[in-house]
């Protein structure tokens, strides 16, 4: 598995398939659950480690004043 940390996303990769799984705004939340896409990372990353290929995980808030 390459993992890679970048500005705003990070990028797990198992397969090179050309397939991609992208969870925008899926962290961190700063206010309330609804500042950010509750669990997708979870349910993206059951998927990625089925099909494989790329999983991309934002790191960036919803709201434009935290991100």
């Amino acid at each position: 598995m390459d993992i890679s940390f970048r500005k705003g996303y990070c990028a797990y990769k198992n397969k090179d398939n050309g397939i991609f799984i992208v969870t925008p705004h899926s962290g961190p939340a700063f206010e309330n659950s609804t500042a950010r896409d509750d669990n997708s990372e979870t349910v993206a990353s059951l998927c990625w480690k089925k099909v494989g290929g790329t999983l991309i995980v934002a790191t960036v808030a919803r709201k434009r004043l935290w991100g």
